[in-house]
């Protein structure tokens, strides 16, 4: 199975090769592994609000900000807590092969969860999570779609709000099929022979 994020992670990331090139792998390789540390952090944290338990303020100041972010946003969402609510469940496509594991759903919509920069990839994730989601739970279909971003720094959030696109589920699975042949050594990006048989 492949992942959704697998996918947009493989297709080529222009600006973060620049920064990469700018700051130096080691930090490049700290920054990322810190990232990533912090956001599973406000993730759990996440998880936890949601299903109605106590947590405690964060120690660390970027995980603090970020949950802070959240807090200020849940209070003016406060009816995503009201309802049919699907929290990290891994959806799975068996016939095309993919997986992900969204960060909420309700019956009325989607949500992601980012504490980096914005990127056009999280609207892909969401909106390919919103397909999966809608192809195993048919009575509860969902078009709309919130990618929220936490600020790490400031304690502040903003949204991206979007409508499923079919549009862009296609050429996600354009992107799919292209990542499976590059695995299987058979890119249709690869060089090809020139007449014969291809």
């Amino acid at each position: 199975m492949v992942r959704v994020t697998e996918v947009l992670d493989w297709v080529d990331n222009k600006e973060l090769a620049k920064w990469r090139g700018k700051v130096g792998n080691r930090a490049a390789d700290k920054r990322g592994r810190d990232t990533a540390k912090w956001g599973t952090a406000v993730h759990e944290l996440i998880g936890r609000t949601l299903k109605g338990e106590k947590v405690r303020t964060p120690k660390t100041f970027e995980v603090a900000q970020a949950y802070k972010a959240f807090a200020s946003w849940l209070k003016l969402n406060e009816q995503v807590g009201m309802g049919n609510m699907w929290a990290e469940e891994t959806l799975l496509d068996e016939e095309r092969g993919l997986q992900g594991t969204p960060d909420l759903f309700t019956s009325l919509e989607g949500f992601d969860w980012k504490t980096g920069w914005p990127s056009w990839k999280h609207i892909w994730q969401l909106n390919e999570y919103t397909y999966l989601h809608n192809l195993i739970r048919p009575t509860f279909c969902v078009n709309a779609c919130r990618v929220v971003y936490l600020s790490r720094d400031t304690g502040m959030f903003k949204e991206a709000a979007f409508t499923y696109s079919e549009r862009i589920h296609q050429r996600y699975d354009g992107l799919l099929l292209a990542y499976k042949e590059s695995l299987n050594g058979d890119s249709y990006f690869a060089e090809r022979e020139v007449g014969g048989n291809q």
